[in-house]
């Protein structure tokens, strides 16, 4: 049976490596993100990674809930949490339907780079309502590769990724990206709008992968 958090366990020490420092589309994504933020909000974070935006934005509010299925991954995150010495954010490995979060308990929901992998994204959209107060925004950025105008050159980059994170890290990874290959913006606008959201921002922020952010309110 496939599960999404060994292939993510896997990848932590090498996404850690590539991701440790911002690029320009993660600093553009903490810079739109930042605006909206309050020092009193409580913020979930829906797969958090190796925490490198979480750390960037911990200064603005209150406390930050961040979450991920990995492991390997929050160890990662918890390590740079203590380098940077930073108090206001607690790590749970979960998954955003768990019941230890009440409906109406967040001011903020952040998802960097989630929704793309998420099959039923109207079901964990309307949970991702449910568990905002009234007037709470959920924040994402999201690839969406199925806006690529090139489908032949995408197909050739995800078979040398494929490649790639086979012989070099003995991970299977086609499940994974066949998730992500065909996602388009109006999919995620349709996707937000029939779960209750009301869409206040878009932007793309560019790159090959097309990432759009986005700001919805509740």
């Amino acid at each position: 049976m496939y599960n999404p958090s060994i292939f993510w366990d896997k990848l932590s020490d090498f996404y850690e490596k590539q991701n440790r420092e911002m690029t320009p589309v993660m600093k553009k994504t903490v810079e739109n993100t930042a605006k909206y933020l309050k020092n009193e909000d409580r913020v979930l974070e829906v797969g958090c990674g190796n925490a490198t935006m979480t750390c960037e934005l911990a200064g603005k509010v209150k406390e930050i809930i961040a979450t991920d299925i990995s492991a390997g991954m929050l160890e990662i995150a918890k390590k740079k949490k203590e380098e940077k010495n930073i108090k206001n954010i607690r790590f749970i490995q979960t998954d955003t339907f768990s019941q230890r979060f009440k409906p109406e308990s967040f001011d903020i929901v952040i998802c960097f780079n989630v929704l793309l992998y998420i099959t039923n994204r109207e079901g964990f959209l309307k949970r991702i309502h449910e568990l905002l107060k009234p007037g709470g925004l959920f924040i994402s950025v999201t690839p969406c590769i199925g806006e690529n105008k090139s489908p032949l050159k995408q197909s050739l980059r995800n078979i040398t990724l494929l490649l790639y994170l086979f012989v070099r890290l003995r991970i299977f990874a086609s499940k994974t990206l066949s998730k992500m290959s065909s996602l388009k913006i109006s999919d995620l606008k349709r996707e937000m709008v029939s779960s209750g959201f009301t869409l206040t921002e878009i932007e793309n922020l560019g790159g090959w992968e097309y990432q759009y952010f986005i700001s919805a309110g509740k």
